[in-house]
């Protein structure tokens, strides 16, 4: 859709998947569950992954099923889970009923799920309703704000310098930089993003550190 709405001199090539999107078993293309799995038990994940994901897991890591606390908070205090983008009140019943049947965010989607709702569908769901994006935010957001620089190469700088004349949008490098509905729901999310390490220091670094350039 975006390369014809765009016009775009790009040709897709489409790749078939040849296992399970959701296998448990690493193979020589492993699926994205497989792999969280397999470090979550300390398992050897090194021919699965590029060095420097590898890297960075070692270093820190943010895995979905650390959020499930909040997560189970959020669905067991709120009487109304419909006002949550994407939540239907079939989904909603079921996601009051399994929350007392699940130990894991993991559990709690394979729990839900059922031909008509995919993990995936499930598994935005429960990220709107951490994240807490109403169906009242959602038809809020219509258009782009702000562009949020997170990083540059020298390129990357004289390629800035340029839109800069091309476009009517702010172009920020922190949040105090900006100010819209949009970008304190960025903040937000960041916030709940960074909430479940004890070290400040990983969520002073949106506010605090400069933005890098390669």
């Amino acid at each position: 859709k975006e390369i014809k709405k765009q016009n775009a001199n790009i040709t897709p090539v489409s790749i078939k998947r040849t296992n399970s999107y959701h296998s448990l078993k690493l193979e020589n293309i492993s699926s994205a569950t497989s792999i969280r799995n397999a470090f979550i038990e300390n398992k050897d994940i090194k021919a699965t992954v590029p060095k420097e994901t590898l890297d960075k897991l070692k270093k820190e890591s943010y895995l979905i099923n650390d959020y499930f606390p909040i997560l189970k908070y959020k669905v067991l205090s709120e009487n109304n889970l419909n006002i949550y983008q994407t939540v239907t009140d079939d989904l909603a019943i079921r996601l009051k009923k399994e929350i007392y049947n699940s130990n894991s965010w993991e559990e709690l989607v394979n729990n839900i799920k059922t031909k008509h709702y995919t993990y995936n569908r499930i598994n935005r769901m429960l990220i709107h309703i951490l994240c807490n994006f109403t169906k009242e935010l959602a038809n809020s957001f219509k258009d782009i704000e702000y562009i949020r620089i997170l990083g540059f190469s020298n390129k990357g700088r004289k390629y800035l310098n340029q839109i800069k004349k091309e476009t009517n949008l702010p172009i920020i490098t922190t949040f105090s930089k900006g100010n819209s509905k949009m970008l304190n729901y960025e903040q937000l999310t960041s916030n709940i993003y960074y909430s479940i390490k004890k070290n400040n220091s990983y969520l002073k670094k949106e506010y605090q550190e400069k933005i890098k350039r390669g």
